[in-house]
């Protein structure tokens, strides 16, 4: 179905969707010596128009809900994280 809402895990920096969609929310689990922060881009590749940026904070778990009916991207997401951090896109396409 269209409406129903599809996790992808990632634990490198890469292409999380192909396609158009939304994203709903993110998990973020920065583990030790994990720094810098992270981006999402609405791309193919790792540049071009960014869906959403976030700072590094210290080690632990942060959950980001997208609000509404989430962040609209047209031509997939591709994330950039740093190392030891782990990553969770709630997406829709």
């Amino acid at each position: 179905m269209a409406d129903d809402v599809r996790s992808k895990h990632i634990s490198t920096s890469g292409q999380v969707v192909s396609g158009a969609g939304r994203l709903r929310g993110i998990v973020v689990c920065y583990k030790t010596g994990a720094t810098g922060g992270m981006t999402i881009y609405d791309s193919d590749e790792a540049a071009g128009d960014i869906c959403l940026e976030f700072s590094e904070t210290p080690e632990g778990t942060v959950v980001i809900p997208i609000p509404g009916t989430g962040t609209k991207f047209d031509v997939g997401l591709n994330a950039v994280i740093p190392s030891n951090t782990t990553l969770t896109v709630f997406y829709q396409t």
